[in-house]
């Protein structure tokens, strides 16, 4: 009876919970896979058993390094890691670890959490009512915005499919033709926005994989260039080929037209905007944005991608705010400054494998 209770008790924590835990053998092999953990990561406990843990690690220093702490401390908490789901996608993670025995241990409880929202953070506000507004207005927009994006394809699907026919007709080198091409891109583009935002509102999260930063760069300044020459902006870039790195490249690219939009707004009576990237020693990236305008104050500066700030009448206050978040999920860091010749300078950094920032 003791045996059959034991049983269902160990059933009911460790393989029928929703909370994603496994159970590790001496070796670190998957010796018990939660019904969480096949949620969270896509493997059913058939396929996940008798795995190495290392192989669900996008970098197998992050599964060396919180078994080195382990060793040392005998736990870990919330050791923040990037998982590779079934489909191929990488997912910011943070990892718990108990050693069950000393040296040697004879096994491991492993406790996987996706990376914790803002929202789930709210301890940290003024008062809970607060925070319970805050996630009402975000639950509001997400779902406007889904609906949105979702009406969208079809005008967008007619625009692109109008455009194709119309470059059937076109003159070869002619000024038509080159806006009809110009036309045709922005719509295949804005599609592809449509998509992820689609993506996003259903999985809240971006899906990473190796991309290359320096043609996403590219493919978002054809928008911006045009946009420039009206407002008598000079456009200087300086974008050398890079590694691939970790991204959603859809999501990426509506964060750096924002960023773009926002510098080109900031001088409506013209100015420079300067865009460069680099490669950084550790394997990751430097992405630069500098304009001319005015800059911003102190008291705007500390609020810069603070939900529902902002400086604009029409504004939402959203778009820098969704852009940290986008970023945050690359694992990368957003950061804004006035030189002291002027103009604000908008900092992307994307980390490498070789790091010391971990996303």
């Amino acid at each position: 009876m003791r045996d059959e209770l034991s049983e269902l008790m160990f059933r009911s924590a460790f393989i029928d919970t929703d909370e994603a835990v496994a159970g590790l053998d001496a070796q670190r092999r998957v010796a018990f896979w939660s019904r969480g953990c096949r949620s969270l990561l896509g493997t059913p406990a058939c396929e996940a058993e008798g795995k190495p843990l290392q192989s669900f690690f996008h970098d197998p220093t992050d599964c060396e390094n919180v078994f080195e702490a382990t060793r040392q401390r005998g736990a870990v908490r919330n050791f923040e890691v990037r998982l590779v789901h079934a489909d191929g996608g990488v997912n910011p993670a943070s990892l718990s670890v108990n050693r069950l025995g000393e040296d040697p241990p004879r096994g491991f409880i492993v406790r996987f959490a996706p990376v914790q929202s803002d929202f789930e953070k709210a301890p940290g506000e003024r008062s809970l009512r607060e925070a319970l507004v805050r996630m009402e207005r975000f639950s509001s927009v997400g779902r406007i915005t889904a609906a949105f994006a979702h009406e969208m394809r079809t005008p967008l699907h007619v625009i692109s499919s109008t455009a194709e026919l119309a470059l059937e007709d076109s003159a070869e080198g002619s000024r038509e033709r080159d806006d009809l091409s110009m036309i045709l891109r922005n719509a295949h583009q804005a599609s592809s926005s449509v998509l992820a935002l689609l993506e996003f509102a259903k999985s809240g999260k971006s899906r990473l994989r190796e991309d290359s930063l320096t043609a996403v760069v590219q493919s978002v300044l054809c928008w911006i260039e045009k946009l420039c020459q009206k407002q008598g902006i000079l456009l200087i870039s300086n974008l050398p080929k890079l590694p691939p790195l970790l991204m959603d490249a859809n999501s990426l690219r509506s964060v750096l037209h924002n960023i773009l939009v926002n510098a080109v707004e900031a001088m409506p009576e013209g100015g420079t905007l300067t865009v460069v990237t680099k490669a950084l020693e550790d394997g990751g990236a430097l992405l630069t944005v500098c304009d001319t305008g005015p800059g911003m104050p102190e008291s705007v500066l500390a609020k810069a991608g603070t939900a529902f700030f902002t400086t604009k009448e029409d504004g939402t206050g959203l778009g820098l705010y969704l852009a940290n978040r986008v970023l945050a999920e690359h694992g990368a860091v957003l950061d804004f400054s006035c030189p002291d010749e002027g103009g604000t300078l908008v900092s992307v950094l994307f980390p490498g494998p070789n790091s010391a920032i971990h996303p």
